[in-house]
């Protein structure tokens, strides 16, 4: 029996002990005069059992995007990766109409397909100070393992993710290449999964 399975029989034992111990107390006294005492204090036991600290975490786990561009200092001659930030960026999922528009984006959060192994999206991309088009798009494929796991009957299941590799349309547009930064895609912290490089002209 794992540790959280442990953690949720110990509440059910716990909640059908105290149950019966008020509901005892209850037939002690009188009917007329405890019912509603005896009522909340059952209510009480059940609901502050059922507040599981879990809860408070997204059940669907997003994965983070930075920008990024590799920039070469002129008097160092260092190359380093620095986090840029791109008029718009409309993102849409292939297979689904969904379009999510980020204005001024430097790290966005999108949802992974819980329901395949692979989640396709198409990114296009508004920048006025690198594009003399309008927008450029590219098309990038992210493989993944998609994990369920169960936290309570109260918070239900949590889906998370464990990044495989990346890949993007051979035209590379915007894009110039994709760093995965974090391959663990969780609601326990606020790491950027994955780091887009936008190209340099």
């Amino acid at each position: 029996m794992t540790k959280k399975q442990k953690d949720i029989f110990s509440k059910i034992q716990y909640v059908e002990k105290n149950y019966t111990l008020y509901s005892a107390l209850c037939t002690l006294h009188s009917k007329k005069l405890h019912f509603a005492l005896c009522t909340l204090i059952i209510l009480f036991t059940l609901v502050s059992c059922g507040q599981d600290e879990e809860c408070r975490f997204p059940l669907h786990a997003p994965l983070r995007v930075g920008f990024y561009e590799m920039v070469t200092d002129n008097i160092t001659g260092i190359t380093t990766a620095v986090n840029v930030t791109i008029d718009s960026v409309d993102v849409r999922g292939i297979g689904g109409t969904t379009i999510n528009r980020f204005l001024s984006a430097r790290i966005i959060s999108v949802p992974l397909n819980k329901l395949d192994t692979v989640s396709e999206f198409i990114f296009v991309f508004h920048d006025s100070t690198r594009l003399e088009t309008r927008f450029m798009s590219d098309t990038v494929r992210i493989f993944h393992e998609t994990h369920e796991d169960f936290l309570s009957f109260e918070c239900g299941i949590l889906t998370t993710f464990t990044i495989d590799s990346i890949r993007t349309t051979t035209t590379n547009n915007y894009i110039e290449s994709i760093v995965i930064n974090s391959t663990e895609v969780n609601t326990f912290n606020n790491a950027q999964h994955i780091q887009i490089f936008r190209r340099t002209w």
